[in-house]
């Protein structure tokens, strides 16, 4: 029987690095994507003394994803093939709560790889509106990339060797081709929409928003205050455009090396 732990772990704890202690991260010392109190949280379980996360061993932070993250996300569940990895992966990055709340609000569809790619979406979403997404967006943004891709990919293999389901293993690469087109156009659009922003930004601050520019004296008090209100609204939207953007090129990009992998029956 197919242990869908080591294939979704192994996937994951290649997000995962070594000893980090940065500064800006709110999960402090971390060992192996595993958090110092984490590690403590599994000692106890395991009943044995707490110790430095530095001490943690390869064995060891296996079994902590295992009885802490995919115990209760995928067994929990009982999840399908490529909705198990998205639901676990997010999980180990943004914790069980999240991503079980993300599983239940993309439910409902019958094609699990939609299911899977709402779960990505929702944890992109709220990825970006974080203030450390400076700091580590990038490697966040490729990650959720590369986990959507794969999540979907699985979701549809899985779809395609089930006879009860009218997806052929031959279909899988054009169903793959079409979220890497729409992650292309939404990289795209999301260009125009930051460009747009920025324009207006830039129009407001120099001569507000389209009026004509004149003695700040003789404008009543309220004008001023919505025109800084639009400023600070169009340079907001220009900056979360500016995420999207990269975002779904990340993405689009992750869908690529999915769609090319050779296939059985395709």
């Amino acid at each position: 029987m197919t242990d869908r732990f080591q294939i979704c772990d192994a996937i994951t704890r290649k997000w995962e690095g070594g000893y980090v202690d940065h500064p800006a991260d709110p999960g402090g010392k971390t060992n192996m994507g595993v958090t110092h109190a984490t590690y403590d949280r599994y000692r106890d379980l395991i009943g044995k003394p707490r110790q430095s996360v530095l001490k943690l061993t390869v064995a060891e932070a296996q079994d902590v994803y295992r009885k802490l993250f995919w115990g209760p996300t995928a067994l929990q569940y009982f999840l399908v093939p490529g909705v198990d990895l998205a639901t676990y992966d997010a999980g180990v990055n943004s914790g069980v709560s999240r991503a079980i709340k993300w599983l239940k609000k993309a439910a409902g569809s019958n094609d699990h790889s939609k299911t899977a790619a709402k779960i990505c979406d929702l944890r992109l979403n709220f990825m970006m509106s974080l203030r450390i997404w400076k700091t580590f967006g990038k490697g966040w943004s490729r990650r959720v990339a590369d986990i959507k891709a794969k999540s979907v990919a699985m979701a549809l293999e899985e779809m395609a060797a089930d006879p009860a389901e009218t997806l052929q293993p031959a279909d899988v690469p054009d169903r793959l081709a079409e979220h890497r087109i729409e992650a292309a156009e939404k990289s795209i659009e999301a260009d125009n929409v930051k460009n747009t922003a920025a324009t207006g930004a830039t129009g407001t601050a120099v001569g507000g928003g389209g009026l004509e520019a004149t003695d700040p004296t003789l404008m009543p008090a309220w004008l001023d205050w919505s025109l800084l209100g639009l400023f600070v609204v169009l340079v907001l939207a220009a900056v979360w455009f500016v995420k999207l953007r990269q975002a779904k090129q990340d993405e689009a990009d992750a869908f690529v090396v999915e769609e090319l992998k050779p296939r059985k029956g395709a």
